[in-house]
């Protein structure tokens, strides 16, 4: 942020949840899916994994931070 306004760049923070998910097909899907049940509707997705961890980290932006992370607890 320091760097940014030194550098006169536009930027925008924003609050995220972030999920580690496990490394296996449909695990992106089961969370996504209990976030729209609930009508909470994702912005973006970032998602991360190092070559021998067993889990992904996910970094999903959402409408509703708060009651998305309530849901994800």
């Amino acid at each position: 942020k320091k760097v940014c306004e030194q550098m006169k760049l536009d930027f925008r923070e924003e609050s995220v949840i972030a999920a580690h998910l496990a490394d296996r097909p449909g695990s992106l899907g089961r969370l996504t899916r209990k976030l729209a049940e609930k009508g909470i509707n994702i912005e973006y997705v970032y998602g991360s994994i190092g070559k021998s961890a067993e889990r992904a980290l996910v970094v999903i932006g959402v409408n509703d931070v708060d009651a998305a992370s309530r849901l994800l607890k």
